[in-house]
């Protein structure tokens, strides 16, 4: 159904924001109870196809009765996007506290496991860290370990 889209969306999109903050590319099914809560875990069983497959997602190991389904996106790139995407939103870069102040966003702009979702806002990200705040002085902050 085309209407469901955007709720779709959100769902893989909160799916995404939890691994990238957790720093994983495998997750379990617990971890994405964690991040839906059971009004996302809804939309989430929508997203199972007749054979339990979901778009975006790989299957490595499928629920047993004792241990958690594990999935990671069929592509960190995919991951990565929705990551980057939420926080091209205004309210999204605002929650984020990878931005809270220059330390943080020196930290987030220097770590490895976010480059490249940062590559992927490109400067529209920018645009959407100008909303954030009018100054930002990395000096000091960029040349050694914060």
């Amino acid at each position: 159904d085309a209407g469901d889209i955007p709720a779709r969306l959100e769902v893989m999109q909160q799916v995404a924001i939890a691994n990238m903050l957790a720093e994983r590319r495998e997750f379990t099914s617990d971890d994405v109870v964690t991040a839906l809560g059971s009004e996302g875990m809804g939309v989430w069983e929508k997203l199972a196809a007749a054979d339990g497959s979901i778009p975006l997602i790989k299957t490595l190991e499928q629920k047993t009765t004792s241990q958690p389904a594990i999935y990671q996106f069929r592509h960190l790139s995919f991951q990565e996007a929705l990551f980057s995407k939420s926080l091209l939103a205004d309210e999204g870069a605002a929650e984020w506290t990878g931005w809270k102040d220059d330390a943080a966003a020196a930290k987030s702009l220097k770590d490895p496991s976010l480059r490249n979702a940062l590559r992927i806002g490109g400067g529209t990200l920018g645009i959407a860290l100008g909303h954030i705040r009018d100054v930002w002085n990395f000096e000091g902050h960029l040349e050694k370990e914060v």
